[in-house]
């Protein structure tokens, strides 16, 4: 299996934290994470790593659906004749 591996300098890391956790959510995850049956803690670290996780899947997802829709038009045809 491949790594893929971001490294965050410390002295920005509260910033890239902080803004990923604004950005996604993690306010709303963490009361949801804390009102399960157990509660279960969440950290500002897990919710941007599942951020991160979520966009590589999205994107890769995007494009393979672009990739086929692409393949599906060039094999229909651009002339479609109507009366």
């Amino acid at each position: 299996m491949a790594t893929l591996s971001i490294t965050v300098p410390d002295a920005v890391a509260t910033r890239v934290m902080d803004a990923i956790g604004a950005t996604y959510g993690f306010a709303a995850a963490l009361a949801a994470a804390a009102a399960e049956d157990p509660p279960r803690t969440l950290t500002k670290a897990q919710f941007a790593k599942q951020v991160i996780i979520d966009f590589v899947r999205t994107t890769v997802k995007n494009y393979e659906a672009e990739l086929a829709r692409a393949a599906a038009a060039a094999q229909t045809g651009s002339d479609i004749t109507l009366a």
